[in-house]
């Protein structure tokens, strides 16, 4: 039985790392098990060119008959509605989300925009299909781009090099508060025809004070240094 000698973590008979921090294993009194299995699944390979364009189309497939079949449904046993539409949809958007990834490289903030315009057309082709009204512009748009400028604030932000854990969890905590904002407002105009601010004048202090110690504490080494000491991280 070996264990790591920098950070004391057991190790396995086959490891020729610790699988905790990295170090290289060295013992003269114990060689590498070479055939024993590992106790851990082994690292894949990104699939390769053909391996994508194949799941695609499986994806294809699998979208072509789930749209058949929702529609001969649709038609002979559940024709009052255009339930199908929600279906295939949904797929459609699934499909965009998973595929469009697979056999295209493009930056991350370009996959976002695209999620962002497929989940708009979905939600008003539901508004249109569902015959219901102002749902849309009031409650479903708002909430969505309020998401999607979140999404892109955070990537850019932890794609900095100075961006620390407490940071971005600081970062987290500011924007649920600033979601939180968005959907109370969208949900009152939707409601009651007008802006009201409610239940998000709770959560916003307390997320913004939450993140703004967090971020304080990543500015200071000592106080970090003292938390780790105290809490043991």
């Amino acid at each position: 039985m070996s264990y790591c000698v920098n950070c004391g973590v057991e190790l396995d008979r086959t490891a020729k790392k610790c699988a905790l921090c990295g170090m290289v294993v060295v013992n003269p009194l114990q060689k590498q098990d070479t055939e024993s299995l590992l106790p851990y699944p082994v690292p894949t390979e990104k699939l390769s060119t053909q391996e994508r364009y194949y799941v695609v189309y499986i994806l294809s497939i699998l979208l072509v008959l789930q749209a058949v079949v929702s529609i001969i449904l649709n038609i002979f046993y559940l024709n009052k509605s255009l339930w199908s539409v929600y279906t295939i949809g949904a797929f459609v958007l699934v499909f965009i989300m998973s595929a469009v990834p697979l056999v295209t490289k493009r930056p991350f903030l370009f996959y976002m925009t695209l999620d962002m315009f497929g989940i708009l057309l979905y939600l008003f082709i539901v508004e249109r299909v569902s015959n219901t009204t102002s749902w849309y512009i009031s409650i479903a748009m708002p909430i969505t781009l309020c998401i999607y400028i979140l999404i892109v604030i955070f990537t850019l932000y932890i794609n900095k090099k100075s961006a620390s854990r407490m940071r971005i969890a600081a970062t987290i905590l500011f924007e649920i508060g600033v979601l939180s904002v968005c959907v109370d407002t969208s949900t009152s105009m939707y409601i009651y025809n007008h802006l009201m601010v409610s239940w998000s004048l709770i959560v916003l202090p307390c997320c913004g004070a939450l993140g703004l110690a967090l971020y304080a504490t990543s500015r200071n080494k000592h106080v970090q240094d003292e938390l780790r000491k105290r809490f043991h991280i």
